[in-house]
């Protein structure tokens, strides 16, 4: 009976715990050019890990307050961008998200001044399971230059 409890409570905690989708985020370029303008490519992989088809899953992403508004945007550009206080947030929608798919997000970034040793903040996910929503965040991308 203890085993069975075990097994069970396992299995609970693991289907609330889990995440199906995981989001990773990387700097793929970084060049320094002429004058002090630095520019970056950020990319933000989204790999459903489960084979269910989720719907409506909303990736957010922030830059930090010293770059300039992104632009260059890969295969899927943001359904919305808004300007705040620390910096600019980008929100994307993927209506549907297949069993074992892979979707990458990618942009490039300039900033007037050279950047160093940054760290740019996690991007976010929300999706809905079995009426709950789940909130992946990604991990801090830090580089030095």
């Amino acid at each position: 009976i203890v085993l069975l409890v075990i097994i069970v409570l396992g299995s609970i905690l693991y289907y609330f715990f889990n995440k199906d989708i995981n989001l990773e985020k990387k700097i793929a370029t970084l060049k320094h050019e002429k004058e002090d303008i630095s520019t970056m490519k950020v990319v933000l992989s989204v790999k459903n890990k489960t084979l269910r088809t989720f719907r409506n899953v909303r990736v957010i992403d922030r830059t930090i307050k010293v770059l300039e508004m992104p632009k260059d945007f890969g295969t899927l550009k943001p359904d919305k961008i808004r300007k705040s206080e620390r910096g600019i947030e980008m929100i994307w929608i993927i209506n549907q998200l297949g069993g074992k798919e892979e979707r990458v997000i990618s942009y490039k970034m300039t900033s007037p001044l050279k950047v160093g040793n940054v760290a740019i903040p996690p991007a976010y996910l929300r999706y809905g399971k079995g009426g709950r929503s789940i909130l992946v965040k990604s991990n801090l991308v830090k580089f030095f230059s």
